[in-house]
């Protein structure tokens, strides 16, 4: 277990990087199977001759939560090997720290698809539309980042 503990802010990170990722890369809202917005249209929004599209302000947050804690997280995890005092010294308070970014990053995930709509002038989310897939499986590998950083504390406490 102690070996486990030592790498958990490694996995955690791997976690919260595939999570990362996996919101550039899929669909962040689907119409029946198939892509309304790409995950970079709902972060940062897309401006045609034709339409403007307006980003999700509380998908941005989420997105700006999840990189602070990776980078965080990064630096946690390099100090845990690197230098064992200052990880005994101010670990807990990153770790902790690192796993309210993540679960807030993903709950704010799961609001996507209503403040999509309302930032582009829709009053209530059209019937079909959803969170993609790739989000909902990426919020959830987020939310496990968050509690394999938090591991060593809990560990620690006992």
């Amino acid at each position: 277990m102690k070996q486990f503990l030592k790498f958990s802010g490694l996995i955690a990170l791997g976690l919260a990087l595939v999570g990362f990722i996996l919101f550039m890369a899929t669909p962040a809202i689907t119409y029946e199977g198939k892509t309304a917005a790409s995950g970079a249209d709902v972060l940062f929004g897309r401006s045609t001759i034709l339409v403007d599209i307006k980003p999700s302000a509380l998908a941005l947050i989420a997105w700006i939560l999840i990189l602070v804690a990776l980078l965080a997280l990064a630096f946690m995890s390099i100090m845990m090997f690197a230098k064992k005092d200052f990880y005994e010294k101010i670990g807990n308070l990153f770790a902790i720290i690192i796993a309210i970014a993540f679960i807030l990053a993903a709950v704010f995930s799961f609001f996507t698809v209503p403040t999509y709509f309302s930032a582009n002038g829709v009053d209530s989310v059209p019937d079909g539309y959803v969170l993609g897939v790739g989000w909902i499986i990426g919020a959830i590998l987020i939310i496990l980042a968050g509690g394999l950083s938090l591991l060593p504390v809990i560990m620690k406490k006992k």
